[in-house]
């Protein structure tokens, strides 16, 4: 699901790079929280829907909206979330 998913994303960078459609605008916003969220949950993903479903193509799909769906929160949670700073004592 991993090569999948920065495929998919990569792929539409490249294809829409003269112009933004809106409605691939949120992918590409989410590119990097998307990508953490791979390597920490795409395997165990996988592993769980696999057996479930027995279709690497529909694990994929259900996958990638899972993983999708979380990096749309974890991107709302950090600007939800004002940024603390921390001051030296030195």
């Amino acid at each position: 699901a991993i090569p999948h998913s920065l495929g998919i994303l990569f792929i539409t960078d490249t294809i829409f790079s003269g112009f933004e459609p809106k409605a691939l605008n949120f992918i590409g916003n989410l590119s990097l929280e998307l990508y953490c969220l791979q390597m920490l949950l795409g395997s165990l993903l996988v592993t769980k829907f696999m057996p479930i479903t027995r279709n690497a193509d529909i694990t994929f799909l259900i996958s990638f909206a899972i993983l999708l769906g979380l990096s749309h929160i974890l991107k709302f949670l950090t600007i939800l979330i004002p940024k603390v700073g921390y001051k030296r004592t030195c």
